[in-house]
């Protein structure tokens, strides 16, 4: 009897639960929620600003964007659908349900633009406001655990995002260890995964369209060239910025192009 109360409680607060992430959520057309100028100041000048909102996830057509809560700085990396400029947005809060108002179109002019776009989530009472920063290149983010141990290599969750509209895995993600060669310029990343006997082991991975391997470099581009692999590079959703990124041990950084049939 016990047991059947038990199941009971659990089915109840599930249903609450799957309730509460509807209540929350909220989806709309980016074309439908650009305002002008004096509908943005009328909408901030009524409202107190909340910096404590928890926005838990917005996507842009299915795609997460990432979150960097500190800065509040949404970032889009453009995936080439006709869709692209007017994506379908959802967005979730974890503890109320808010509107939301975006200060521009997107077009060609706004990529890689820092300021050029403004997102603000508001309700009756309160708003915050987000950069938004659109971008060509695909992310690529490590996120360090508080507890994570201060030595040579760093424990870390690497997430990576191919935008490539023919990549045919969009979200990857690997356990993976960070070296830091030169603070802010270089870093290397070597991909491992638990065996069943729960045994480190490497992960070899094919990641934007390159061949696979289990150790990729990062070095920081201060300009690019053509035929090299880019990424956006974020560690703790903490932009770093624009990233070569290729095979580690290797002279150079390996063109996407020449391993991108092998792959696709």
């Amino acid at each position: 009897m016990k047991k059947k109360w038990l199941l009971q409680i659990l089915l109840v607060l599930a249903v609450l639960l799957v309730i509460c992430l509807l209540l929350f959520r909220a989806s709309t057309k980016y074309n439908h929620v650009v305002v002008n100028t004096e509908e943005w100041n009328e909408l901030q000048s009524s409202k107190t600003l909340d910096t404590n909102m928890d926005l838990q996830k917005i996507t842009f057509n299915d795609n997460s964007l990432l979150i960097d809560s500190q800065n509040s700085t949404l970032y889009y990396s453009v995936v080439d659908y006709s869709s692209k400029y007017n994506p379908s947005i959802a967005y979730t809060f974890a503890n109320a349900k808010y509107k939301i108002a975006i200060s521009g179109e997107l077009n060609d002019e706004v990529i890689e633009k820092t300021n050029a776009i403004k997102v603000m989530f508001y309700n009756t009472d309160s708003y915050k406001i987000y950069n938004l920063v659109v971008t060509n290149y695909p992310l690529l983010n490590v996120q360090i655990k508080d507890n994570a141990p201060q030595k040579k290599k760093i424990p870390v969750e690497l997430e990576v995002f191919d935008n490539h509209v023919n990549s045919p895995r969009r979200l990857t993600k690997s356990a993976a260890d960070l070296q830091i060669k030169k603070q802010n310029e270089e870093y290397t990343l070597s991909l491992k995964k638990e065996s069943l006997g729960r045994n480190e082991r490497e992960n070899p991975l094919s990641l934007f369209g390159l061949e696979k391997r289990d150790a990729y470099v990062l070095k920081a581009a201060k300009t690019t060239n053509e035929g090299e692999r880019y990424v956006q590079f974020f560690i703790n959703n903490q932009y770093l910025g624009l990233y070569s990124f290729g095979f580690k041990n290797e002279g150079s950084v390996n063109p996407y192009e020449r391993n991108r049939e092998n792959n696709r």
